[in-house]
């Protein structure tokens, strides 16, 4: 697992009121997709579905394809965003991830493919954007 250094949007951060959880994530999920954009990755899926779940993100990432999940938290609490991706979770993100890739093929295709997880905390005063590359596969 390859670690990126927590990315502080202390400066873009605008303080939000309390939301509830599923807004809270969809929030979350639309930082995480400026956070990918500002890496000059592009964002080709968001929210994709099937009968066996969702995967937040599917990006193309220097060209390697990427399912990222994306946790957000209020604070640390209840623990960090990481914490809330079990290994059970992995597993169906990756059956997902196959199948996502066998709707969609990609011309030319990505030299490879991995999983990645996204943790976003907003603190009271600031945002707290962390990568964790390669996470599954």
């Amino acid at each position: 697992m390859e670690n990126q250094r927590p990315l502080d949007l202390a400066p873009t951060f605008a303080p939000r009121p309390p939301m509830a959880a599923h807004e809270l994530g969809r929030w979350g999920e639309t930082h995480a997709c400026n956070y990918w954009r500002s890496l000059g990755a592009t964002v080709l899926a968001q929210n994709w579905r099937c009968r066996r779940g969702e995967i937040d993100l599917v990006v193309l990432d220097e060209g390697e394809l990427v399912a990222c999940e994306v946790k957000t938290r209020w604070s640390h609490q209840a623990g960090t965003p990481f914490e809330a991706i079990t290994p059970q979770k992995l597993c169906q993100l990756s059956t997902l991830f196959s199948i996502w890739r066998s709707a969609n093929p990609l011309w030319p295709r990505p030299k490879s493919w991995r999983i990645d997880a996204v943790g976003i905390t907003v603190w009271p005063d600031r945002m707290q954007v962390e990568h964790l590359r390669r996470v599954g596969l």
